[in-house]
């Protein structure tokens, strides 16, 4: 009888490269909210590249050379921060941490709003200041759903004013959210509630100094037999009703339509002098970052096209606010460059 013991070892080559010696000059650091400092780290033997990463980089991040940058936090709060060597021929793989303390700020000032809420029969203009000189911005909504919502969100959800000192028009009834924010630290949110019984109705009616020379309102495909019409523009029920009583149908696009430019033109007319271009538009700002519509003016004589109003940028410079509520607004401009 004969015993057959079969047997397979493996034995690893010793890593015969040299220890990175990589660390931090200290295990910890502290460092104020919004604020920045470089990663103390030793790097005896000038390795590269150091890769960094952060535990969290929502509120810590650390660009390629090593520079620690704080967001915001309203409690302490602890992060970890790690520089990677991959390793080479000469050096070995190695890893250092450092515990980075974020130390919140002392809140900004309550800002003062005027008025505080209420009700009205038209628009209103708030006004927000602070004499807090660490307040740069004023931030703002009438959408959110809560203070705490409010607080955290950022410009898809809300708007900002740059300054001290800012204007917000109201033409809705709303809760209106306002604070401050400052490098790495904000106010306290305040509110108010205003009612804004407001009937928005068109005058279409005409004296003797004002008589429309061209009127359209697109009730039907018969109102476009004189406008070029791209495939994305339609006649649809846009609730015009609100605006003038009996008329419900508008021209239209979608958000969703395409993308590119999807020009609908008009028909070509002499512009005469004192002559002033009216127009309702039904929209919601929320949309203007991705989809932002102008309206331009051609010269047929020079073949020069310009843009006459950019609805993105009025609604910037009138600090108007829609959010996600679709609104009628009436648009007037001064042709008088054009006559």
């Amino acid at each position: 009888m004969a015993f057959i013991f079969t047997g397979l070892s493996a034995f690893a080559d010793e890593d015969t490269r040299k220890d990175p010696e990589l660390s931090f000059y200290s295990s910890s650091v502290g460092i104020l909210a919004g604020t920045a400092l470089e990663a103390p780290l030793r790097n005896p033997h000038g390795l590269m590249p150091i890769v960094y990463t952060s535990s969290d980089k929502s509120i810590c991040q650390v660009d390629e050379s090593g520079k620690i940058s704080t967001a915001l936090v309203e409690t302490t709060t602890t992060v970890t921060v790690t520089a990677s060597f991959a390793g080479n021929d000469e050096y070995r793989p190695g890893t250092a941490t450092l515990e980075v303390g974020i130390i919140p700020r002392s809140p900004l000032k309550i800002p003062e709003m005027t008025p505080m809420g209420g009700t009205f029969d038209h628009a209103v203009e708030v006004q927000v200041t602070t004499d807090d000189a660490a307040a740069t911005e004023i931030w703002y909504s009438t959408v959110a759903k809560s203070a705490e919502e409010f607080k955290n969100s950022d410009t898809n959800t809300s708007y900002m004013i740059t300054g001290q000192t800012g204007t917000i028009r109201i033409d809705r009834s709303c809760k209106l959210y306002v604070m401050t924010r400052g490098r790495g630290t904000k106010s306290p949110v305040i509110e108010a509630d205003f009612t804004i019984s407001m009937p928005l109705k068109a005058d279409f009616t005409t004296d003797k100094s004002v008589m429309a020379d061209y009127a359209q309102y697109f009730e039907s495909s018969k109102d476009l037999a004189d406008w070029t019409v791209p495939s994305e523009w339609h006649i649809d029920d846009m609730k015009f009703g609100e605006v003038r009583d009996g008329d419900k149908k508008s021209i239209a696009i979608t958000y969703a339509a395409g993308d590119g430019a999807a020009p609908l033109t008009s028909p070509v007319f002499d512009i005469k002098e004192g002559q002033r271009l009216e127009f309702y538009a039904y929209f919601k700002t929320k949309n203007l970052n991705w989809a932002p519509w102008t309206i331009d003016v051609t010269d047929f004589t020079t073949g020069q096209t310009t843009t006459l109003f950019n609805i993105y940028r009025w609604t910037l410079e009138n600090n108007f606010v829609s959010d996600d509520i679709m609104q009628w607004k009436k648009i007037d401009i001064d042709l008088a460059a054009y006559a």
